[in-house]
């Protein structure tokens, strides 16, 4: 019996096809943080405007970075991490490649920053 490898499956950088083959049949729910991290893909946990779940993926001082709302419920931020991470998987080349890249980057680093009623200076946190 002949098994077929799903074609997204064939774009994956081979390195990062064994790094997700570690969390095949492992533990319920996947534990995206871990997985980002094995990936060497950041999640900051942002505040956002509401209705702003999280945004694109991007390249911030050479790192991939996702950004997560604190303020949506775990599940909707769990789905963007999962989304995002499919992204850098199957579209890094278009993420390096982008030229709008660093506009949207310094946009959406813009509209990610919390308004600070304190003196804390403490952005994001990463999960």
């Amino acid at each position: 019996m002949t098994i077929r490898t799903a074609r997204e499956w064939t774009r994956v950088d081979p390195a990062h096809r064994e790094i997700l083959k570690k969390y095949r049949g492992g533990e319920f729910p996947v534990k995206l943080g871990a997985l980002a991290r094995d990936l060497g893909v950041e999640i900051k946990v942002s505040t956002m405007k509401p209705g702003i779940s999280g945004g694109q993926i991007t390249r911030e001082d050479g790192k991939y970075v996702v950004r997560v709302n604190r303020h949506e419920i775990r599940e909707r931020q769990r789905f963007t991490i999962a989304h995002e991470l499919s992204h850098f998987l199957l579209h890094r080349d278009v993420i390096d490649s982008s030229p709008l890249m660093e506009s949207l980057t310094t946009f959406y680093i813009a509209r990610a920053k919390p308004r600070t009623l304190s003196s804390k200076p403490t952005v994001s946190r990463q999960i």
